[in-house]
């Protein structure tokens, strides 16, 4: 006479055994996808950032600021922490007919700013430290004079930011001043 209850415990272990197995490779993945990729570098970056309490404090990475009343500056900065950042890219735009950028020039003395296009508009800028850094929150990365050719209120916005670190390029998000 056979036996079901030894039965019945032979499946049972090696559904539980395929279980456990299943679990593991699972675990597994997901350590790989976190701590081995691009992607879950910047899931781990996101997380910290959100778990700073900072993220309702800041509307974006790259950010424009007056100079001050009366001034024909404004100033570039980053207002999130970054790590061994290589080099920070950005573009400013404006509209040509009431605002022209005169020059972009850096207020750090490790920092080199290359200007890759002056068209009327928008500028390209390239801003490239000796050596891989540590950028802290807040900043000031660069200063750009600006000169207003019309009499009404006009905007300067920062499209196409990133930094890099190592060999990748990480987007940020960025922000307008209205002048």
């Amino acid at each position: 006479m056979k036996d079901f209850f030894e039965a019945y415990r032979k499946s049972a272990s090696k559904k539980n055994a395929a279980i456990v197995a299943a679990a593991f490779v699972f675990a597994v993945s997901v350590n790989a996808l976190l701590f081995g990729t691009d992607a879950g570098v910047r899931i781990q970056t996101s997380a910290i950032q959100y778990a700073g309490g900072k993220a309702a404090d800041v509307s974006a990475d790259l950010t424009l600021s007056s100079a001050g009343t009366g001034s024909d500056l404004v100033k570039l900065k980053l207002e999130r922490t970054a790590k061994d950042v290589k080099e920070i890219r950005a573009t400013l735009v404006s509209d040509s007919s009431a605002l022209q950028i005169k020059d972009v020039f850096s207020t750090d003395k490790e920092a080199e700013i290359t200007k890759i296009s002056n068209v009327d508009g928008m500028m390209l800028l390239n801003i490239r430290f000796a050596a891989p850094r540590d950028v802290a929150a807040g900043t000031e990365l660069a200063t750009a004079a600006y000169a207003k050719t019309g009499s009404g209120k006009t905007q300067i916005g920062l499209v196409e930011t990133s930094f890099v670190s190592g060999d990748a390029t990480y987007e940020l998000s960025s922000s307008a001043i209205e002048l």
